[in-house]
C-alpha cells in the first residue's frame, strides 16, 4: 500500500516537484521518530544499537589469517571482473570502430 501511495504522490506532484520524492526515507524516518517516542523497544524487547561512534578508525593491515577464506573468493571476483571488463571494452570498440586486445586490458 505504501508504494502505490508513493507512486501516485509522485505521479500527481510530479510537476511541482523537480525531484522524486523519497517516500521510503520519509517512512523510515517517521517510523524511527514513533520508535523512539512510544518506546517500542521497551514494548516488544528489542535491541537498540546506543551511540554510534563518529569519525575514522585508524587504517590497520589485516590480518593474514583470514587469507585463505578470501582468496578463492577473490579469484572468481578478479575472473569475472576480468570478464565483464573485456566484454564492456569489445561493446564500446565494435561501437566506435576500433579493435582492443585483451592482453593490453589485462596491463591497463
Amino acid at each position: 500500500p505504501l508504494l502505490v501511495v508513493s507512486k501516485e504522490l509522485g505521479e500527481r506532484y510530479k510537476d511541482k516537484c523537480k525531484f522524486p520524492f523519497p517516500m521510503e526515507l520519509t517512512i523510515v524516518v517517521i517510523a524511527t521518530i514513533i520508535s523512539h517516542f512510544v518506546n517500542l523497544n521497551e514494548i516488544y524487547g528489542s535491541s537498540i544499537t546506543g551511540p554510534i561512534p563518529t569519525g575514522f578508525l585508524p587504517p590497520t593491515a589485516p590480518s593474514l589469517n583470514i587469507l585463505p577464506r578470501v582468496a578463492i573468493d577473490a579469484i572468481t571476483l578478479a575472473i569475472i571482473s576480468f570478464a565483464f571488463t573485456i566484454s564492456l571494452s569489445e561493446l564500446f570498440a565494435k561501437k566506435h570502430g576500433y579493435t582492443i586486445q585483451a592482453n593490453q586490458e589485462t596491463y591497463a
